[in-house]
């Protein structure tokens, strides 16, 4: 069979499945994909959340360091009292 022998209807048709087939694949990966996302985003949102209570903690001990050096300072010791 040579292809001046294939109609253009059955050409068609062969050009419809093998597209039908690419978008079939394109949105059964595309699907897959997107499976547990929501659980990765939780995570996400928890370690976000766990720095910032981190970063927040750090921050409060570096502001009453800060402010007892500050003391220390003004009342003229040297903080190892």
């Amino acid at each position: 069979m040579k292809l001046e022998d294939i109609s253009r209807a059955t050409l068609a048709t062969t050009r419809r499945v093998v597209a039908s087939g690419a978008i079939a694949a394109v949105a059964v990966f595309g699907v897959a994909a997107c499976e547990g996302t929501d659980d990765l985003e939780q995570e996400v949102r928890d370690g976000v959340e766990e720095e910032i209570e981190n970063g927040i903690d750090d921050l409060e001990e570096d502001v009453r360091d800060g402010v007892e050096e500050g003391v220390d300072d003004a009342l003229g010791g040297d903080g190892d009292n």
